[in-house]
Formats: C-alpha cells, sequence, structure tokens
C-alpha cells in the first residue's frame, strides 16, 4: 500500500508534561537514559505520519481485470427507462476528478497521542499541526516513559474520547483520523514513531451514465433501506479494535452537473458512441455498510426526457460488496431507454426483457411489425449515374403527402413488377448500389426463428418517417402539409432519444458533427428522389439527385 508521509519534528521543553511515569509519544524518544528509572524527553523527539489515501488498499487485493469488471444489476425503474447498476472500488483516489495533495489537506488540526502498555493506558500529549511544526498543547510539565514496548494511538480533533474508547460518528466519518503504531521499543537510542495514519470511513460516489446528455440538475440521496447500517463507530484504544452500532443513515446529497462530453461537443458525443457522464462528489460512511442495504433515490431531475424524481434504484449487485476502512467506491448507475428490439432469433421485446438474446434492429413500429437494422450499411448512390434521368421505379411520389404513405420499400428493393425497367435492384450492385447494400445488410449474426427469411430492403419515404415520430417523437403533421420538399424546412424532434435507441446497444449512430443524410428508396420524379437529413435537433425531408452519395440505413418487415 503506497502511502503519502509529512514528517513534523517537535521538541518538548522542559515544561511539556508530566504524567506519573508515563512518556506518551505518539512519537518517539530522543536520549532516553535506560539506567533511570523514567525517561524525561527534554532535548526532542520526531515522529512520522504517513497519510492513507483512500483506495491505495485495492491496489493490492484487487486485479486490474476485476476492477474493470465489476458485479452489474438490471434494474427496470417502470416509467421507460432502465438501470445498469455496478458497483467497483476506486482503483486509486481521485481518479477522476483534480488531485488533491492529501498531505496539505489532512496535516493541519489537532492531533492527540496517547501511549499503552500492556494493554494499561500511560500518558498522552495533544498538539497542534500546521505546515510542519507541531505545537503541543497540553499542559503537562514533562513527559516520561519508563524503557520498554508500548502501543502508540494517535488521533484527530474529529474523533470523541472517553477513557479508553474512540468514537466518530457517520457525519465525522469522511474527516477522522486514527493511527496506530504497535509494538514500538522505547529506549535511550534516537528513534521515530512512524503512524499510518488511516480515514476512519469510506466514501462512495455516483457516475450517472446516459445516452441523452445529463445537462439538468439532476439530485439524488443514498439512504439504508431498513435503518440497519453503522451509524457510530467505537475504536478500543486499549486493544485496537473496532466495533460499529447500527441504525438510519442521515442520507447525503449526490448533485451531478452537466455531463462533460456536453460540455465539450454539445449534443454530439454519441457521433462516437461515447456515454454521456456525470460525476457526483464523495459521500462518507462507516466501515462494514452493505450495498446491499442502500438504494439511491432521485429527488430532481430529467433523463430520456422523463421526470426522474422519485426514482428509486437499489445498490445491491451480486456479489454484494461491503465497504472497508479507508474504501473509495463508484456506483456506476447507466440508464437506458427501455426500446423494443428486434432479436437474432426473430423475437421483439424491450430491453428489460431481452434475456441474453442478441439485438439486431431496432423497433421503429410495432403496428407494422418494422425495424430498421442496429447498423449502417455503409455509404453508397442510389443508382449508377446513367440510371439518373430515368425512372426506376413503378410509381413516384412529387409530394411529402403522398411520399409519407409510400410504404413500399421491400418491393422497390425486391419486386421486378415495381420496377421501371424489370430490374430487381437488390441484385444490382452496379446500377443501383444502395439497394444492393441494404438487400445484402449482415446483421454479424446468425438469424434463426424465421428471420432468416426475411429481407433487408432500402426503406421509403413512409417507413422512414417511423423512425421520426416512433423512436424521436416528432411530428410528422407538418411535414405532410408542406406542398413541395423544400432544403430549407427543418422539423424538430428529439434526435438525441432516437439516436439512443442506436448506440445504447452498441449500433451506429444516426447522426454526426455535420448531421447525417439518408436515402429512401421513394422517387419523386424521373431524376429526384427522397432523402432524410438528421440531427439532434430537427429532421429535414428533401429531395435529392439519384447519382448522390448518402448513408444507407436497411429495414425489415419482421
Amino acid at each position: 500500500m503506497k502511502t503519502k508521509k509529512t514528517f513534523f519534528s517537535f521538541y518538548l521543553s522542559a515544561c511539556t508534561l508530566l504524567l506519573g511515569g508515563a512518556l506518551m509519544t505518539a512519537c518517539s524518544s530522543d536520549d532516553l537514559d535506560e539506567g533511570a528509572k523514567g525517561v524525561d524527553m527534554v532535548k526532542g523527539m520526531q515522529i512520522e505520519l504517513a497519510f492513507a489515501d483512500y483506495g491505495e488498499d485495492t491496489e493490492s487485493t484487487m486485479t486490474r481485470a476485476a476492477a474493470a469488471t465489476p458485479a452489474k444489476d438490471t434494474v427496470v425503474l417502470g416509467n421507460g427507462l432502465v438501470a445498469e447498476i455496478s458497483v467497483e472500488r476506486d482503483a486509486k483516489a481521485g481518479s477522476e476528478a483534480p488531485a488533491k495533495p492529501a498531505t496539505r489537506a489532512l496535516s493541519a488540526g489537532t492531533y492527540t497521542m496517547a501511549a499503552y502498555q500492556g494493554g494499561v493506558f500511560k500518558g498522552d500529549v495533544t498538539g497542534t499541526v500546521s505546515g510542519s511544526v507541531f505545537t503541543p498543547t497540553s499542559s503537562n510539565p514533562a513527559i516520561i516513559l519508563t524503557p520498554g514496548t508500548y502501543d502508540f494511538v494517535c488521533y484527530n480533533e474529529f474523533v470523541s474520547r472517553n477513557g479508553n474508547e474512540l468514537t466518530v460518528a457517520q457525519a465525522d466519518a469522511g474527516k477522522a483520523l486514527i493511527g496506530r503504531a504497535a509494538n514500538q521499543r522505547v529506549s535511550g537510542a534516537r528513534q521515530k514513531i512512524r503512524f499510518t495514519m488511516n480515514h476512519v470511513g469510506a466514501r462512495m460516489r455516483v457516475k450517472l451514465t446516459s445516452y441523452v446528455s445529463v445537462h439538468d440538475s439532476i439530485k439524488a440521496k443514498v439512504a439504508d433501506t431498513d435503518g440497519d447500517a453503522p451509524v457510530t463507530a467505537h475504536y478500543d484504544m486499549s486493544t485496537g479494535t473496532y466495533t460499529y452500532a447500527n441504525g438510519a443513515l442521515t442520507p447525503g446529497e449526490y448533485a451531478f452537473g452537466e455531463s462533460k462530453e456536453w460540455a465539450r461537443r454539445g449534443y454530439f458525443a454519441a457521433e462516437w458512441r461515447e456515454n454521456y457522464t456525470s460525476l457526483s462528489d464523495y459521500q462518507y460512511f462507516l466501515p462494514s455498510t452493505e450495498g446491499a442495504k442502500l438504494k439511491l433515490t432521485f429527488s430532481q431531475g430529467t433523463l430520456y426526457y422523463k421526470d426522474v424524481a422519485g426514482v428509486t434504484i437499489p445498490v445491491n449487485p451480486d456479489p454484494a460488496i461491503t465497504m472497508k476502512q479507508n474504501g473509495s467506491y463508484t456506483v456506476n448507475v447507466k440508464m437506458l431507454y427501455d426500446f423494443y428490439y428486434l432479436y437474432s432469433d426473430g423475437t421483439t421485446d424491450r430491453i428489460s426483457a431481452a434475456a441474453g438474446r442478441t439485438p439486431v434492429g431496432v423497433v421503429v413500429s410495432r403496428s407494422q411489425r418494422l425495424a430498421a437494422a442496429l447498423k449502417e450499411a455503409g455509404n453508397g448512390n442510389w443508382c449508377q449515374s446513367s440510371y439518373q434521368l430515368n425512372l426506376a421505379n413503378s410509381q413516384q411520389f412529387p409530394t411529402p403527402a403522398q411520399a409519407l404513405n409510400d410504404m413500399a420499400g421491400e418491393d422497390w428493393t425486391w419486386d421486378a413488377a415495381h420496377s421501371h425497367d424489370g430490374q430487381v435492384k437488390a441484385n444490382e450492385s452496379v446500377a443501383f448500389p444502395a439497394f444492393y447494400k441494404a438487400a445484402h445488410y449482415d446483421a454479424g449474426t446468425t438469424l434463426s426463428g424465421g428471420l432468416e427469411q426475411k429481407r433487408w430492403f432500402l426503406p421509403s419515404a413512409g417507413q422512414m418517417k417511423y423512425l421520426f415520430t416512433g423512436l424521436g417523437k416528432g411530428d410528422i403533421d407538418p411535414v405532410i402539409a408542406q406542398t413541395a420538399f423544400t432544403n430549407a424546412t427543418h422539423f424538430p424532434w428529439k434526435g438525441d432519444l432516437a439516436n439512443a435507441a442506436f448506440v445504447q446497444l452498441g449500433g451506429s449512430s444516426i447522426y454526426d458533427s455535420g448531421g447525417k443524410a439518408f436515402f429512401t428508396s421513394t422517387e419523386v420524379d424521373y431524376q429526384t428522389i427522397v432523402m432524410v437529413s438528421t440531427n439532434p435537433e430537427y429532421m429535414r425531408w428533401t429531395e435529392i439527385g439519384k447519382p448522390s452519395y448518402v448513408a444507407i440505413l436497411p429495414f425489415v418487415n419482421y
């Protein structure tokens, strides 16, 4: 275990503390006369305080692999959200926060050092530490210890004392320090007494992640579920043992600011399929607090456009975690939207009921039994240039109202009767690259349950509208009301929510830093087709020349 050390040299003059025959020390002796009945420390003594940082014990007890794959529990929250919960010990204190100089932060204050021999109290001294100077404040004129073996205990002002017992309340768990130097031989030789000052408590923070940015004020509290958590620590200085008294925790509030990706990139962190994250400050607990007995309750805020106030999440991954002294923990709360997905076995269900199935598509309309591929099929041209001034489909849709009623994407892709010249576009890799790529989409896994017989296709404008309405909660009526397609019209939607449907399960982002354009199979006239453009705030419906080169998102009728 690595520690951060501060050396305090202090000199007790002849007017420093006398306790009948006992030299206290969390300190050490200087020039002791072993032949004397008692040792008078008049020339000085030096102690070494090494402050153990939070989480350092983890490095010697957990492998990197174990720390990287904490136990995870999935909780259905009942409001369209699902939470994945895991708790892990921080591998290093302050791993995601600015490093704080522990020696400066922890050195200042008042310290008391008590000496025990054979479990019997022999004396103590109290002083203040500022910078590197220890100034005794006890009123005794001298401190005398006879040569022998002693146990020394050092504690700071956030610890209460009654005789041999030290007490720390939960409220002081983050500030209280106790160190013990056992079996120290006091003799006439110059020596040091070394203390490792440990935090009496443990600390825990919450890392909130989602695929829609956290940019509102979100607050939550952690409390115990049954009023049976450690609230007071008792330390017996004579034996060096801890005991704990249980009761109801006093919950501290966790506050989440805007996610760091939101601050850095605005909407577009999901372009790279990153989680949006927001990390709270620490709250402090006493050792032996069980994670399985804790619950996280949101008091305010929204996620995925849903109010999360009152939502409670149990902190109980399997195996459960019991907090250790000086331990540092992060509760990872990954919030997912409970979309419906198409799975490789041909079934559809929400994330919360997936039960290990492999998703291959996002359900955009349950009534139409229509799904979009989880990943894109790359980019391509709608057709080769020789077809740019020729009709390709058997029917054209010159107005938005007509185009948005076109539901024949599979026919335009696969049916020769729906082709102007009798070609099956799904088979034409050169003449109709976009249709070919959509039709030959590889889901990346073996399909079964009848899904292997279904055909992927380039969606029509009417099918693409369900991406806008079903996933992005957009209003299609203003789009239909247009008399013609125009590049200038932007139609608002919750694009980040629609995008989350894809990226939260490892799919392709449906927009990037400059927006993204997708083909439809709907033909407007002999030279243009319908294209949709997406970004987080709006979707745009336009017509574009056929040879254009944009993204391809296959659909399937399941």
